[in-house]
């Protein structure tokens, strides 16, 4: 008898146990997802705003053509890249949100199944974002791209 009383309580401290485990585990990942995936892209998406206003208005108070010029390079670059980034981690984040807001098994479905992959996505066009941005590069992207029409008289 006094075994079994033993036992059941070790099994009512077990269950005791996990169910405090379950409860952290939940709440130490809803910590680590906000503040590794849902400040950064924030925070990134309101520096690169800022940059861009602030060159704006650089631009216009100061109005000199060749640092414009320069720095107009450097603006369309930081622009494609930020794109490139807020179009794959928006969505990621918003998938995520909805089922904590909302019972919602197609939004979990996506959030797990598709957006997990396509994260990885501008680390691998960054690059190719960066290149186009080379004179050479846009030359030959152009002449690529352009389709060039021949007259000829017909006899």
């Amino acid at each position: 008898m006094r075994f079994r009383e033993l036992l059941k309580r070790l099994n009512n401290h077990i269950i005791l146990a996990l169910l405090l485990i379950n409860f952290i585990q939940f709440h130490l990942g809803l910590f680590d997802w906000l503040f590794h995936v849902c400040i950064p892209v924030i925070t990134s998406a309101t520096a690169t705003m800022l940059l861009i206003i602030r060159v704006l208005i650089q631009k216009r108070r100061i109005g000199q053509r060749e640092i414009w010029r320069r720095n107009r390079k450097m603006v369309i670059q930081l622009i494609s890249i930020s794109i490139i980034y807020m179009v794959i981690w928006i969505p990621n984040v918003v998938f995520h949100i909805i089922p904590l807001i909302v019972s919602s098994p197609l939004s979990s479905e996506i959030a797990t199944g598709i957006l997990s992959h396509v994260q990885y996505m501008p680390a691998l066009l960054c690059p190719f974002m960066s290149l186009v941005g080379l004179p050479e590069i846009r030359k030959s992207l152009k002449q690529t791209f352009t389709r060039l029409n021949c007259v000829q008289p017909l006899t």
